[in-house]
């Protein structure tokens, strides 16, 4: 090809006659005809379109409704802290071990429970939103109890964005997954602040004198404050699974160029 065109410049005045296959090669720009590389190198005019993994917003969904009902129903138990009636060495406490018939104190978010050994149910007494023994039992109140309203709140969203088109399901996505990452600060320093009942005067009433903040002295963990804080991990990978449950994919008719189709094939002339 190349012996072709160096004919056709050396030709002079002369007008001969020309074949289709050679006008094919002069009109063909030079980069296209020479090199494969770029021949074969096709620009697309892509066309950007998100993609619903549906096994991963399965699991993001179930795993989210879990989570929210795992929170709420610590957030309402009131075994945070307890105190069984036999005396126990501190090295003997453990947590989730104790006998719950012998139990005659219970520590809660918003209430304090107590029971008479002849008697089978707790008495309980629930603090208003005013009357909380200190400002810290008050504050880890709040807090918990706003995160677990956000996790709420984010899984009604995602129910509802998923029956929903493509779009509305990246936006409900986005939406659910920041409200999950909030409400996990808002729990885990709940969390973190809670043991600070202990060091107040119904702390030290239910839990012995010699109770101070993150020393329970008589009283062990409940199982409520371990759900709760279960809860409150599994809520930071929710926004991971949001992440991957929508993927990109890119899609469009191939860009038109300035000559035919068929003349931009890499076996012509190669």
């Amino acid at each position: 090809m190349y012996k072709e065109v160096m004919q056709y410049f050396q030709m002079g005045t002369s007008d001969p006659v020309i074949s289709s296959t050679d006008y094919v090669v002069l009109r063909t720009p030079l980069w296209c005809s020479f090199t494969k590389e770029l021949i074969e190198h096709k620009h697309y005019e892509n066309i950007e379109r998100w993609k619903t993994s549906w096994t991963v917003t399965a699991l993001w969904a179930m795993l989210s409704i879990l989570v929210t009902l795992t929170c709420t129903i610590g957030f309402v138990e009131t075994e945070w802290f307890v105190r069984e009636n036999t005396t126990v060495s501190t090295s003997e406490l453990t947590i989730l071990t104790y006998d719950r018939s012998s139990l005659v104190y219970t520590l809660g978010m918003f209430n304090v429970c107590y029971r008479d050994l002849h008697q089978t149910n707790f008495h309980c007494h629930r603090f208003s939103v005013t009357k909380f023994p200190s400002t810290s039992w008050q504050g880890t109140c709040i807090l918990y109890g706003a995160g677990c309203v956000l996790q709420g709140f984010g899984a009604v969203v995602l129910v509802l964005s998923l029956m929903n088109k493509a779009a509305t399901r990246r936006i409900g996505a986005h939406l659910v997954s920041h409200a999950y990452v909030l409400a996990g600060f808002l729990q885990t320093l709940s969390l973190l602040l809670y043991p600070m009942i202990l060091d107040t005067h119904v702390g030290k009433l239910h839990c012995g004198s010699n109770a101070h903040a993150y020393g329970p002295d008589l009283c062990r963990i409940g199982w409520a404050y371990v759900a709760s804080t279960a809860g409150t991990l599994l809520t930071f990978y929710c926004p991971f699974l949001a992440y991957f449950s929508f993927y990109r994919v890119y899609d469009g008719p191939p860009a038109r160029y300035d000559i035919h189709s068929e003349y931009m094939d890499p076996s012509i002339g190669l």
